[in-house]
Protein backbone atom coordinates (compact mmCIF):
# COMPACT_ATOMS: atom_id res chain seq x y z
CA UNK A 1 0.00 0.00 0.00
CA UNK A 2 1.46 3.43 -0.70
CA UNK A 3 1.50 6.21 1.19
CA UNK A 4 -1.31 8.10 -0.61
CA UNK A 5 -3.68 5.44 -0.44
CA UNK A 6 -2.47 4.41 3.17
CA UNK A 7 -3.30 8.30 4.29
CA UNK A 8 -6.79 7.56 2.58
CA UNK A 9 -7.72 4.87 4.59
CA UNK A 10 -6.74 6.68 7.78
CA UNK A 11 -8.33 9.34 7.23
CA UNK A 12 -12.06 7.48 6.31
CA UNK A 13 -11.54 5.74 9.39
CA UNK A 14 -11.59 8.64 11.19
CA UNK A 15 -13.79 11.04 10.28
CA UNK A 16 -17.01 11.59 12.65
CA UNK A 17 -19.30 9.30 12.04
CA UNK A 18 -23.19 9.98 12.60
CA UNK A 19 -24.91 9.22 16.18
CA UNK A 20 -26.30 5.79 16.18
CA UNK A 21 -29.37 5.02 18.59
CA UNK A 22 -28.42 2.53 21.26
CA UNK A 23 -30.31 -0.78 20.36
CA UNK A 24 -30.92 -1.87 23.83
CA UNK A 25 -33.54 0.86 24.29
CA UNK A 26 -34.83 0.74 21.11
CA UNK A 27 -35.20 -3.33 21.55
CA UNK A 28 -36.55 -3.42 25.05
CA UNK A 29 -39.60 -0.92 24.45
CA UNK A 30 -40.42 -2.37 21.12
CA UNK A 31 -43.93 -4.37 20.41
CA UNK A 32 -43.09 -6.97 17.82
CA UNK A 33 -46.46 -7.75 16.71
CA UNK A 34 -47.24 -4.19 15.99
CA UNK A 35 -43.69 -4.40 14.11
CA UNK A 36 -44.90 -7.25 12.12
CA UNK A 37 -48.44 -5.96 11.76
CA UNK A 38 -46.71 -2.68 10.67
CA UNK A 39 -44.87 -5.17 7.95
CA UNK A 40 -46.67 -7.83 7.17
CA UNK A 41 -50.23 -6.64 7.55
CA UNK A 42 -53.10 -8.13 10.00
CA UNK A 43 -52.32 -11.50 11.47
CA UNK A 44 -54.07 -13.96 9.93
CA UNK A 45 -54.44 -16.14 13.35
CA UNK A 46 -53.99 -16.15 17.08
CA UNK A 47 -52.95 -19.51 18.40
CA UNK A 48 -52.29 -18.39 22.39
CA UNK A 49 -49.65 -16.14 22.69
CA UNK A 50 -48.39 -16.84 18.95
CA UNK A 51 -49.55 -14.58 16.09
CA UNK A 52 -49.31 -16.57 12.82
CA UNK A 53 -48.88 -14.78 8.62
CA UNK A 54 -48.02 -16.82 5.84
CA UNK A 55 -44.49 -16.47 4.96
CA UNK A 56 -43.17 -12.97 3.44
CA UNK A 57 -40.49 -14.55 1.92
CA UNK A 58 -41.85 -16.93 -0.35
CA UNK A 59 -45.28 -17.61 -1.52
CA UNK A 60 -47.03 -19.71 1.34
CA UNK A 61 -51.13 -20.06 1.97
CA UNK A 62 -50.77 -21.63 5.85
CA UNK A 63 -49.61 -19.49 7.98
CA UNK A 64 -46.81 -21.07 9.56
CA UNK A 65 -44.66 -17.29 10.20
CA UNK A 66 -44.62 -17.31 14.00
CA UNK A 67 -44.61 -14.14 16.22
CA UNK A 68 -44.21 -15.33 19.96
CA UNK A 69 -45.67 -12.77 22.34
CA UNK A 70 -44.02 -13.84 25.46
CA UNK A 71 -40.20 -14.27 23.89
CA UNK A 72 -40.72 -11.19 21.75
CA UNK A 73 -39.00 -13.36 18.42
CA UNK A 74 -40.62 -15.05 15.04
CA UNK A 75 -39.80 -17.54 13.86
CA UNK A 76 -40.45 -19.12 10.43
CA UNK A 77 -40.07 -23.19 11.30
CA UNK A 78 -39.91 -24.26 6.98
CA UNK A 79 -37.24 -21.61 6.45
CA UNK A 80 -35.51 -22.22 10.00
CA UNK A 81 -35.00 -18.33 10.23
CA UNK A 82 -36.27 -16.22 13.13
CA UNK A 83 -35.09 -13.69 15.21
CA UNK A 84 -35.81 -10.36 16.95
CA UNK A 85 -37.78 -7.10 15.36
CA UNK A 86 -34.61 -6.16 13.63
CA UNK A 87 -34.43 -9.48 12.11
CA UNK A 88 -37.14 -9.33 10.95
CA UNK A 89 -36.71 -5.87 9.42
CA UNK A 90 -33.67 -6.27 8.08
CA UNK A 91 -35.11 -9.46 6.03
CA UNK A 92 -38.82 -7.96 5.05
CA UNK A 93 -37.16 -4.01 4.22
CA UNK A 94 -33.79 -5.57 2.67
CA UNK A 95 -31.58 -3.09 4.97
CA UNK A 96 -28.87 -3.27 7.95
CA UNK A 97 -28.80 -3.38 11.05
CA UNK A 98 -28.56 0.50 11.52
CA UNK A 99 -31.13 1.47 9.14
CA UNK A 100 -33.60 -1.53 10.80
CA UNK A 101 -32.87 -0.16 13.83
CA UNK A 102 -33.85 3.32 12.79
CA UNK A 103 -36.74 2.10 11.37
CA UNK A 104 -37.60 0.79 14.55
CA UNK A 105 -36.78 3.67 16.61
CA UNK A 106 -39.16 5.98 14.10
CA UNK A 107 -41.93 3.40 14.39
CA UNK A 108 -42.13 3.55 18.16
CA UNK A 109 -41.96 7.40 17.97
CA UNK A 110 -40.00 7.55 21.59
CA UNK A 111 -37.10 9.45 22.05
CA UNK A 112 -33.90 6.97 22.63
CA UNK A 113 -30.81 7.97 23.78
CA UNK A 114 -28.08 8.72 20.92
CA UNK A 115 -24.60 6.09 21.81
CA UNK A 116 -22.35 9.16 22.62
CA UNK A 117 -23.69 12.55 22.07
CA UNK A 118 -27.49 13.09 23.86
CA UNK A 119 -30.65 12.23 22.85
CA UNK A 120 -32.92 12.79 19.88
CA UNK A 121 -34.50 16.04 18.98
CA UNK A 122 -37.70 14.61 18.13
CA UNK A 123 -40.55 14.93 20.29
CA UNK A 124 -42.45 12.16 21.91
CA UNK A 125 -46.27 11.68 20.67
CA UNK A 126 -48.70 11.77 23.64
CA UNK A 127 -50.98 7.97 23.35
CA UNK A 128 -53.21 8.66 20.21
CA UNK A 129 -52.46 11.59 19.12
CA UNK A 130 -50.66 10.04 16.15
CA UNK A 131 -54.38 8.38 15.79
CA UNK A 132 -56.09 11.64 15.92
CA UNK A 133 -54.41 13.16 13.74
CA UNK A 134 -54.63 10.58 10.85
CA UNK A 135 -58.28 11.05 11.69
CA UNK A 136 -58.17 14.47 10.71
CA UNK A 137 -56.36 14.28 7.87
CA UNK A 138 -58.62 11.79 6.91
CA UNK A 139 -61.66 13.45 7.44
CA UNK A 140 -60.37 17.10 7.45
CA UNK A 141 -61.68 17.86 3.80
CA UNK A 142 -65.12 16.89 4.65
CA UNK A 143 -64.99 19.09 8.41
CA UNK A 144 -65.88 22.40 8.45
CA UNK A 145 -62.93 24.80 10.97
CA UNK A 146 -65.68 25.89 14.09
Amino acid sequence: MDLKTWNEHVRTRHEPREPRIDWSEVKGRTDLAGVATNLLGPAHQRKGKRLLWPCPFHDDHDPSFQVDLTRKSWRYWTCAVGGDAADLVQRVNHCDFPAAVKFLADLSGDDFPLEGNGTRSRRRQAPGEAAGEAVRLALGRRQRPS
